[in-house]
């Protein structure tokens, strides 16, 4: 009996320990925090500014990239040569791709902040001086104990805890077998011994072991030191290397006094000074010209042919018009007959009666002419205006009727816009306006037009004043006539604020309407700011912004995307 019992202990420890080999390697990778990504330690990094220009300059390989930009505006800036003096060596360096420079740092450098003088020269023979620091930490290795198992403190703790484990569990194994021996009830004992292995399972590998670099938190995933990133603070680290692939550009604000604005929808409409309109002026049908119908876009000339009307007649008319040609033939042949016996009877027929057959038998032949032209005559159409034919809708045998627009000729550099005023007030108050012309993807944006008002009406239309706007110049080519666009208004009272390209004000994670400040050579920080009209490419800023600060006006939206 006892022999049977002992052998069945000692199984049951067995299955325990195996139990907890099993869990020992979860518990050691929950100790050490899991897997990693890459190291997020600090790149080195080499800064220099000034009130003119910066400098930065990282690690690339086994070399080093430079980076030189204005400080004002962030555009690269092109020099004929570079050098560096750290430690009391001087580093030459050599030009590399988009106006970049490349050295190589010395051997043996002491850990910590250097100062560093970079002598730059330019082509036209100026040079300068640019004192900053280079922040130098070297690579260091991971210990293998730290990277690869765990140390020999954990090992002891995982080892003690599975003895403690196997003794408890054995224990309990017995108490339990001795009580069915003698009452044949069950024992709660095994359930408090297999919390008190799990506790000793547990206490094998502390979270107080855990090795160094581990313990982290509630510390977000790590990411790559050099990739642009959103920081906890809500500003923006963005390297160089990204500055110039996005071409970031800055520029300074400057606070001044600019007309108050609003926007107003209009429409372009035609000058009728400088456009025309061809309209058939009879029924019938169209006909092409010598060179065929002038099609929409081609440049026509004053009086040239653009196509012409056959007149349309019915049967009956047709019919009435033969029959009075063939009665004024008949006529005229008649009154040319009378007319030659009078002329071989000059002595004996009065001169009136001559003169009067003469006068009958011309006009008769007039008549018979008219009539004859008028059943072959067409309309001949022509252009109005030199210009561009902006709209046409002929087609060979046409049916048109009197009145009908068939072309419509345009001076693109002459244009008018048609706007809608719902405040009757700013009727008097009005003392230039501008207009923005729509641009392609990737173009760069082109200054608002200015447009000069020629009246404005004093008739309601769907309860807004309609003004009328004139505009002159090539960059008008690119509206059509009943385009719909945005007439920014100024007018004669001015208010302080900062004038910024509407590119530059992004909208925030709340709908809020915000800009990008650069405060370092890489870092960004948000504002949000109040603006108001002042053209179609600027908005003039009243609040959220301080003079001085270089905000982004190019590549503002790309920034605004970095999470």
């Amino acid at each position: 009996m006892n022999t049977t019992l002992i052998s069945y202990v000692w199984r049951q420890a067995a299955r325990a320990l195996w139990l907890m080999l099993s869990l020992l390697p979860a518990a050691h990778a929950t100790a050490n925090g899991g897997t990693h990504g890459p190291d997020g330690a600090h790149t080195p990094r080499l800064l220099a500014e000034s009130a003119a220009l910066e400098l930065v300059a990282m690690p690339d390989g086994p070399h080093w990239t430079a980076y030189v930009d204005d400080h004002a505006t962030n555009a690269p800036v092109r020099l004929e040569a570079m050098s560096l003096m750290l430690q009391g060596q001087r580093l030459p360096a050599r030009a590399g791709a988009a106006d970049t420079w490349q050295f190589t740092l010395p051997a043996g450098l002491p850990e910590g902040t250097l100062p560093v003088v970079a002598e730059l020269q330019w082509a036209d023979g100026r040079t300068g001086q640019l004192r900053g620091t280079l922040d130098w930490h070297a690579p260091h290795a991971e210990p293998d104990d730290h990277a690869h198992g765990p140390t020999s403190a954990q090992a002891l703790w995982a080892l003690g805890g599975i003895a403690a484990g196997v003794a408890l569990t054995a224990l309990a194994q017995l108490v339990r077998a001795r009580r069915r021996a003698r009452t044949g009830a069950p024992s709660i004992v095994p359930t408090l011994a297999v919390g008190l292995t799990l506790a000793a399972l547990v206490s094998a590998v502390p979270s107080a072991q855990a090795g160094p670099g581990h313990d982290h938190g509630d510390e977000p995933a790590t990411v790559l030191p050099d990739a642009p990133r959103r920081l906890p603070d809500g500003s923006l680290f963005a390297p160089k290397p990204a500055q110039r692939q996005w071409q970031l550009r800055t520029e300074p604000a400057r606070t001044a006094d600019w007309p108050d604005a609003i926007v107003l929808d209009g429409r372009v409409v035609m000058d009728p000074n400088a456009g025309g309109r061809v309209q058939a002026t009879l029924a019938g049908r169209l006909q092409p010209g010598p060179d065929g119908f002038v099609t929409v876009g081609q440049r026509v000339r004053q009086g040239q042919l653009l196509a012409y009307v056959a007149p349309a007649l019915t049967p009956v008319e047709q019919a009435a018009q033969q029959a009075q040609q063939a009665e004024l033939e008949a006529a005229h042949k008649l009154a040319g007959q009378r007319l030659a016996r009078l002329q071989r009877l000059p002595d004996t027929v009065a001169r009136k009666e001559l003169e009067a057959a003469e006068a009958e038998a011309r006009s008769l032949g007039q008549r018979l002419a008219a009539v004859s032209a008028g059943l072959r005559q067409r309309e001949a159409l022509r252009a109005p205006i030199d210009g561009v034919l902006a709209s046409g809708q002929a087609v060979a045998g046409q049916v048109v009727q009197p009145g009908d627009l068939l072309y419509e000729v345009i001076d693109p550099r002459r244009l008018m816009v048609e706007a809608l005023l719902h405040d009757p007030a700013w009727a008097a108050r009005i003392g230039a306006a501008s207009l923005r012309l729509p641009g392609r993807s990737g173009q760069r944006v082109e200054p608002a037009l200015p447009m000069k008002l020629v009246g404005t009406s004093r008739s309601l239309r769907e309860q807004a004043l309609p003004v009328l706007f004139a505009a002159h110049g090539e960059a008008l080519g690119t509206l059509a006539l009943g385009q719909l666009v945005q007439v920014h208004v100024h007018s004669s009272q001015t208010a302080a604020g900062i004038a910024l390209p509407l590119a530059a004000v992004v909208k925030g994670p709340s709908n809020e309407d915000l800009v990008w400040v650069k405060t370092a050579p890489e870092r960004f920080a948000p504002r949000r700011v109040v603006h108001a009209p002042l053209d179609g490419v600027r908005v003039r800023v009243t609040a959220g912004l301080a003079d001085g600060e270089r905000v982004v006006t190019q590549g503002a939206s790309l920034l605004n995307q970095i999470r």
